[in-house]
């Protein structure tokens, strides 16, 4: 007996793929406007928000300072290597910050300004990205240049420096002295003259400041407090 075949379609299924519609131009200039909108959005947010508007004002006049700085100099291969990226530019860093805090004698605190501040600027506004500083294998150099080895050991020694100094200044007990120096410019007939009962209390302040710190200076040193 022949068997016949049946000719009935078989039902189409309702995960059978369908051809797509082609995109269309319009479509595609949809999309690319919607994520460069998104893009931008992103942008604004990291701008307005990452930084308040006290240290954005701090970091772009350190970097402003900066700059002035190395146009003083008259030095061709510096002036421009805070825009410029290279060798020199750590160098520049280096001679800011001894400008600021060796020469001047600011605080540790203005050279961790300067050091945020020339990060920000190099990543934000170069693209410096990465935690180092160092060429490549064709000569060009790369990362951040807040990351140079060199400018990283100053930045190390002032940190310790300025400690140092620190301790020297806050935490040393008054000598007699001091306190001899300041008793006899007390008493002086001129300086008595412009009120007496005012230098009678800096006097009483002094030896009291002497004798206090003194006393806990002592009992530190035996171990009592």
């Amino acid at each position: 007996m022949t068997s016949r075949r049946s000719s009935a379609r078989k039902p189409t299924s309702a995960n059978s793929k369908r051809p797509q519609k082609p995109t269309s131009a319009i479509d595609m200039q949809v999309k690319t406007s919607g994520i460069q909108d998104a893009l931008q959005a992103a942008a604004d947010t990291t701008a307005n928000s990452l930084y308040n508007n006290k240290t954005r004002t701090s970091y772009h006049y350190y970097v402003k300072r900066g700059k002035e700085f190395l146009a003083s100099l008259e030095d061709a291969e510096l002036s421009s290597a805070f825009d410029v990226l290279g060798k020199s530019t750590p160098t520049a860093l280096i001679a800011f910050v001894a400008h600021k805090c060796d020469l001047v004698d600011t605080s540790y605190k203005t050279a961790e300004a300067i050091h945020s501040s020339f990060k920000q600027h190099f990543r934000d506004h170069l693209k410096c990205q990465g935690d180092f500083w160092r060429q490549d294998v064709n000569g060009q150099w790369i990362g951040n240049p807040v990351h140079d080895q060199q400018f990283d050991n100053y930045m190390t020694s002032l940190k310790k420096q300025c400690g140092r100094s620190n301790i020297a200044r806050h935490r040393l007990s008054m000598s007699y002295t001091d306190l001899s120096v300041i008793m006899e410019y007390l008493q002086r007939p001129e300086v008595a003259s412009q009120g007496e009962s005012i230098c009678l209390f800096f006097q009483e302040f002094a030896a009291t400041a002497f004798t206090t710190t003194g006393t806990r200076s002592y009992y530190a040193f035996k171990g009592g407090i």
